[in-house]
């Protein structure tokens, strides 16, 4: 007699083999996908502070007192939010990769003011403020 098609104990080895490979396999692929969620995150994070940087060319008149020469936040902390530079059109997507949340950092600014041989370079600045934030 001709055998046609698996015993019941043919497949349930093939079943318990493919369960036992996905064992191994599944952490591997999840951990992968976190790792690309995290890099994600941080290059959301670069692009902020590069949008920071803009925010404060265009707004530096803001802090800039012409007869003194000086900036007004000199030897203070200014900073931004993410949702500050969105609501202000230097970001569009601050959703955080990795929880779906709005990225919620605070970034800090700066202006270098110039050295006396050099008056007319401003060194701009951002940096933020928890750059733990995507781990």
């Amino acid at each position: 007699m001709k055998k046609n098609g698996f015993t019941l104990v043919e497949l349930l080895a093939v079943v318990i083999i493919l369960g036992i490979i996905t064992t191994f396999a599944l952490p591997n692929i999840l951990n992968i996908t976190k790792a690309q969620k995290i890099k994600a995150c941080e290059s959301k994070l670069n692009s902020l502070e590069s949008a920071a940087k803009l925010y404060l060319q265009d707004y530096e008149d803001e802090y800039y007192d012409g007869e003194k020469d000086y900036f007004i936040f000199e030897g203070k902390n200014i900073y931004v939010t993410a949702k500050n530079l969105k609501d202000k059109g230097y970001a569009d997507d601050i959703t955080n990769p990795i929880t779906k949340d709005e990225i919620n950092v605070r970034i800090d600014l700066r202006i270098t003011t110039p050295d006396k041989n050099n008056t007319n370079r401003h060194v701009y600045k951002a940096t933020i403020s928890n750059k733990n934030y995507c781990k």
